[in-house]
């Protein structure tokens, strides 16, 4: 456990300042302070204690001490949204000024056009900002869960390394904190800007035209039916995705850590043929998981195009009817490929999410 490195306790120090002498300070928060997804309410890793079920809200609680840090993240999202959400607008406008028989175009375009490059500057700045600040805090939530996770691990007794092996509680360090830490930084980062934009999105659109927007709308309860039976099939099998790894881990890391006396019984393929088929239970459940993505992203983008598709059409009879101006439809157009392209974010995150929690259900 590396105590050869380290000073010996002082005659009468506690355990207690023992431990606090040897863990590294933290600059936020004590890791202490932050629960495990694998531990919470257990007495142990795979204990006799029946494990919580993983759920959404209980891995934002682990980012709840960050939460200074998340304000100043949120105050630049809503920033650089508001400033991605008017491009269309100003789009639309310089078009609309293109098509009038006004006499000043060219100075009205001119002035859209600076109007819009400031936008397009100050977006940039609290973009900027917003990725920092998040990716941040997904930095400081892997450090704090794997020092909370290596420390409910050693002062497990014996019977506990006996049951579960050295590559498996390796996977837990490494690689499942690393799929909670992806999905409670930048995934929350871009699940709330998509958000915003849908959200606000949807509201231009009906102050622009409710007929167009009633007719793109048709299409969201099928979207809701097949997100909800894609989440529900996707979790399991990410559980089951993530254990397959922590078991070739585990055989590959017995096997080299023993490799005199796996080498002196002659067992190096009997080793090889038990990583290969960990590995190819992995790759089977991966495979599934692949083909239901694959499945889920096409019927979304599908089904986001053919809403695209009816808007043109019906707005292009609106235009012909006077009933719509060209400008008015291009900004439409836009903010319709904004709720497309967040609803493709969403789809994306969805199985993000639902990788976490399979590997916190773990």
């Amino acid at each position: 456990m590396g105590a050869s490195s380290s000073k010996p306790a002082k005659s009468g120090e506690s355990p207690e300042s023992t431990k606090e002498r040897l863990l590294p300070a933290m600059d936020e928060a004590s890791p202490s302070d932050v629960e495990s997804p694998m531990h919470k309410n257990d007495q142990s890793i795979d204990g006799g204690v029946k494990k919580e079920r993983a759920s959404f809200g209980r891995l934002i609680s682990l980012v709840q001490s960050e939460w200074k840090t998340l304000v100043f993240a949120s105050i630049a999202l809503v920033f650089s949204s508001a400033a991605q959400l008017a491009q269309p607008m100003f789009f639309g406008k310089i078009i609309t000024t293109c098509s009038s028989d006004h006499g000043h175009q060219l100075k009205d375009v001119n002035r859209y056009s600076i109007m819009l490059l400031v936008i397009l500057a100050v977006g940039g700045i609290f973009t900027t900002l917003r990725g920092w600040l998040f990716t941040l805090v997904g930095e400081r939530l892997v450090r704090n869960l794997r020092t909370r996770l290596f420390e409910q691990i050693i002062v497990q007794d014996i019977a506990f390394f006996d049951t579960n092996k050295t590559g498996e509680l390796m996977n837990r360090l490494s690689s499942d904190t690393a799929v909670v830490q992806s999905c409670l930084s930048v995934n929350i980062s871009m699940g709330l800007k998509s958000m915003a934009e849908v959200f606000v999105s949807i509201v231009l659109l009906f102050i622009t035209s409710w007929k167009l927007t009633l007719v793109m709308m048709a299409v969201v309860p099928v979207l809701v039916i097949i997100v909800a039976l894609y989440g529900r099939f996707t979790r399991k099998l990410t559980k089951d995705y993530q254990d397959a790894l922590a078991r070739a881990a585990d055989t590959g890391s017995e096997s080299i850590g023993n490799a005199r006396v796996m080498k002196s019984f002659g067992g190096e393929m009997w080793e090889l043929r038990s990583y290969v088929e960990h590995i190819q239970q992995s790759y089977r459940k991966g495979a599934k998981k692949s083909l239901a993505y694959g499945i889920f992203a096409g019927g979304i983008g599908f089904l986001a195009g053919l809403a695209i598709l009816v808007v043109v059409y019906f707005g292009a009879t609106l235009v012909i009817n006077g009933d719509l101006a060209v400008g008015d439809l291009t900004a439409f157009v836009l903010y319709s490929f904004y709720i497309a392209i967040g609803l493709g974010v969403f789809s994306s995150l969805y199985t993000e999410f639902n990788n976490a929690l399979g590997a916190s259900e773990r």
